[in-house]
């Protein structure tokens, strides 16, 4: 058995090739690791709107946040296989309720496209009123 550094046969040192990683390192490595949050993202929605002021597409239905380059919804549906239409040029965060830029024909938003792309978890879709004291 060689010795790392110890010439072999023929003359040549033994010599590895590759780093020694330990298994931590291969999930991350792998795409396992800590997901990290979306920058940018995009829309892509079940149905669509058309202004009539100046002739552009909205979303309207069903929205899902996209990032552009992939064929996949940040909560990975299939962009294809769902039948969703994508909107490069609307920014998820016009299509949230609370921005109303283009929220008007949005029924529904994702909720876990909205938790990838970094939604608070304190915010609840409810409101206590009647306290216990």
């Amino acid at each position: 058995m060689l010795e790392p550094g110890e010439a072999a046969e023929g003359g040549r040192a033994h010599v590895r090739t590759t780093p020694k990683v330990g298994p931590a390192e291969w999930t991350c490595a792998r795409g396992y690791g800590p997901p990290m949050p979306v920058r940018s993202a995009a829309v892509a929605a079940a149905d669509q709107w058309t202004d009539p002021d100046d002739g552009i597409r909205y979303p309207a239905g069903e929205v899902h946040a996209w990032e552009r380059g992939r064929n996949e919804t940040v909560c990975g549906l299939s962009l294809s296989k769902s039948r969703l239409a994508r909107f490069p040029h609307v920014s998820w965060a016009d299509v949230q309720p609370e921005s109303g830029r283009h929220a008007e024909e949005v029924r529904v938003v994702c909720r876990r496209c909205r938790a990838g792309t970094g939604a608070r978890r304190d915010e609840r879709g409810w409101t206590r009123t009647d306290p216990r004291p």
